[in-house]
């Protein structure tokens, strides 16, 4: 169910396109150039409320939309989230657009007292909580605690309710196990503001295996194993989990790197366990429940950092750097299971690639609506939490896949904000969270993209 909060006043007012969190999310802009179908779908397919306080000063109605039938309309509300005590129920109302469903839903909250904050969730009994809420994630990549510049802005944001969970990509403290694990214990220190009140996810870096410098020799993971707990696995490599209309995929590319910390029987193990997750997820059911898939792990598959990177493409995605050409692979399975992002640190700044796959980016030749129905993955380095040694430059030229890029430090941070809409921004935290890079991503049928080319040939 979706959740919001409001503070309800005896004044008339709007919130559109919110997150449970109160932030007030831009409309997106869609062009006339798409046919009058799917404009229309993906106008109306997108969640929103409308408060109108009526004469009654004790009252308040809620209209919302939704594209499948519930049966009815249901909001719960109470003072905080915690402590959601009451429930209204309402009328819907079906529109038929040409064959495109939609029901308004409409609920009238009543008995409430003047100038006071309520927190709500709208649906139906029938809908599974997990799904019907639009969760808004953090996700940063190589943060340490020495020059850690995200650290402050990551703290403050939490502290406001901003963040459902945050996600840290790779390199975690530089390095977690050095001085005898005084830098892991001082970096867990500092970041124990937010991760003690929301979910920190965590995934390995190169950092996690090897320290690449005098004051530790390295311990292969260890510290990284023991310090944290993933959901639905033992040693923290690869996982799983679900966040409203999201399933979310953390892998290791470790394994596929530098003698010291390559297996070839673990990178296959991962290949064959991503294989069948992904499988798993394409299930109509599972599809329908959780559509958007999102991937991350440390290493990139597609870049223009000037140290790693030939012509956009890292060269380790290559083979060169692998020991089986195993994340090459990865660019396959992500384009034949239809994964819709995919996130990735290690290089030390912020790069949103168009929907790419076999180094082809999957846009017209005006590079317009790339990102609404894309028709590939889209990819995003985010590596600018900061770390000691400072961010990197780019290669002069772009690729002719690269969309924004920025060597400013900050972070990520999305909102999934139904099955078919999601807002994504970067943050430059040293010009007071200013956002630097912003799009809508809009997919009105999540599938394979295989089964989605068949129809849409590139042009």
């Amino acid at each position: 169910m979706a959740t919001n909060e409001k503070l309800m006043r005896n004044t008339r007012g709007v919130a559109n396109f919110c997150s449970h969190s109160g932030r007030q999310l831009p409309i997106p802009q869609l062009s006339p150039s798409l046919s009058s179908q799917s404009s229309i779908f993906a106008l109306i397919s997108l969640f929103f409320i409308n408060f109108t306080t009526r004469n009654n000063i004790g009252e308040t109605v809620i209209v919302w939309s939704t594209r499948s039938d519930p049966n009815e309309s249901v909001v719960k509300f109470g003072f905080n989230c915690s402590h959601i005590y009451r429930t209204a129920t309402g009328e819907r109302k079906l529109l038929d657009h040409d064959g495109v469903v939609q029901y308004i839903h409409v609920v009238t909250l009543k008995h409430l007292d003047p100038q006071t904050k309520y927190c709500y969730y709208v649906g139906s009994h029938n809908f599974p909580r997990d799904q019907y809420w639009s969760p808004s994630v953090a996700l940063v990549g190589d943060m340490g605690v020495e020059n850690g510049r995200a650290i402050k802005s990551l703290i403050d944001n939490s502290a406001k309710g901003k963040f459902d969970v945050i996600i840290h990509i790779g390199d975690i403290a530089y390095n977690l196990y050095a001085y005898n694990g005084i830098i892991g214990d001082s970096f867990m220190n500092a970041i124990q503001p937010f991760a003690a009140t929301v979910p920190y996810m965590v995934i390995p870096g190169n950092h996690e295996y090897q320290c690449y410098d005098d004051r530790c020799p390295g311990d292969f993971g260890t510290s990284y194993e023991t310090r944290f707990k993933m959901p639905k696995t033992n040693d923290n490599m690869y996982y799983t989990f679900t966040l409203g209309p999201a399933l979310f995929i953390g892998i290791n590319t470790e394994v596929y790197f530098e003698e010291e910390m390559s297996d070839l029987e673990v990178s296959q193990k991962q290949i064959k366990w991503l294989r069948q997750t992904l499988r798993e997820a394409n299930k109509p059911e599972n599809r329908a429940r959780h559509p958007w898939i999102i991937l991350y792990g440390h290493r990139p598959l597609y870049c223009t950092a000037s140290a790693e990177c030939s012509d956009g493409l890292a060269l380790d995605v290559k083979g060169n750097g692998t020991i089986d050409g195993s994340l090459f692979d990865i660019d396959d399975i992500l384009y034949d299971y239809g994964v819709d992002l995919a996130f990735w640190g290690h290089q030390h700044y912020y790069e949103r690639m168009f929907p790419v796959y076999n180094q082809t980016a999957y846009v017209n030749s005006m590079y317009e609506n790339a990102f609404v129905n894309p028709r590939a993955t889209v990819h995003i380095v985010s590596g600018t939490g900061g770390m000691h040694s400072g961010t990197e430059e780019f290669s002069k030229t772009p690729a002719l896949w690269t969309a924004s890029r920025s060597s400013a430090y900050g972070y990520t941070r999305f909102t999934v904000l139904n099955d078919t809409h999601l807002y994504l921004e970067q943050i430059d935290v040293d010009r007071k969270d200013l956002v630097i890079d912003s799009i809508w991503m809009v997919q009105s049928n999540h599938m394979p993209f295989p089964m989605k080319n068949k129809e849409l040939k590139l042009k």
